[in-house]
């Protein structure tokens, strides 16, 4: 829990300093307190994000339907594209239901691939025969990674010969026709610089060369960087009986 702690001292003439502390967190549990009370901390449920395509396009609407270990509970949504967080997307799981859909935009800053990061609190009921007995807290994440197509940076590069004769022979002279075109919507690119590459196909077949796209260079995969710290799977899970030991004791000290 959260302590505000205050302190005084006195010099040797009496005068008085005080000062404060607040905010002063302490977390649930130790390793002694587990091993007597043979209690476990609060568990990790895992979230089923489930996307509606496997591949997208900038500007695209991507929906998540996501599965909830339990209801109802608070979602939390956020993008993590090598680092960089986004917007997050606020949601909320009803009572008795056990999924929910989130809709967003692609954006092209995500191009090509992105991770998707969700995160559930609530409370759920406590495994005891006791009835009537309070609900635990419960939290539970999950996350998938989505790719954006790269096609927006791709260009169609039609190469064309105006001879007739396929065929040519050493010191031959070839006028070649080179027409540059954007891959999406086919319209003709300026400026656009293209390097020919001219070489025997039975060499290239001999060292097993292949031509990488450049695209895989200039936009490669980025990796999730985000590292998730939680504070309730730090909760110790006592037992009806303690707690209610516990509130006994408490009422002992104020009494007291």
């Amino acid at each position: 829990g959260t302590y505000n702690i205050s302190y005084s001292v006195k010099d040797e003439q009496g005068r008085l300093a005080m000062s404060f502390y607040d905010n002063f967190y302490v977390s649930g549990g130790c390793d002694k307190e587990i091993e007597t009370q043979k209690v476990d901390y609060i568990p990790t449920d895992t979230i089923t994000i489930v996307p509606n395509a496997k591949n997208y396009q900038p500007d695209d609407t991507c929906e998540l339907l996501i599965l909830a270990p339990f209801s109802p509970a608070n979602g939390l949504v956020i993008f993590d594209c090598e680092g960089q967080v986004s917007q997050p997307i606020q949601f909320q799981i009803e009572s008795g239901k056990n999924s929910t859909t989130v809709e967003f935009k692609i954006s092209k800053d995500w191009i090509p691939n992105f991770t998707v990061h969700a995160e559930l609190t609530g409370s759920i009921t406590r495994e005891t025969e006791v009835t009537d007995s309070p609900q635990r807290p419960a939290i539970a994440t999950g996350s998938v990674a989505l790719e954006v197509s790269r096609d927006i940076y791709k260009l169609n590069v039609l190469i064309n010969t105006k001879e007739t004769n396929k065929t040519y022979t050493p010191s031959s002279i070839i006028n070649i026709d080179v027409n540059v075109t954007q891959h999406v919507d086919n319209l003709h690119v300026d400026a656009a610089e293209v390097c020919i590459v001219v070489v025997d196909e039975a060499i290239l077949s001999l060292t097993g060369h292949k031509l990488d796209s450049p695209l895989d260079i200039f936009y490669p995969n980025r990796s999730a960087n985000i590292t998730q710290y939680h504070d309730r799977n730090r909760c110790l899970l006592f037992n009806m009986q303690d707690i209610e030991k516990f509130k006994k004791d408490m009422q002992e000290r104020e009494s007291g």
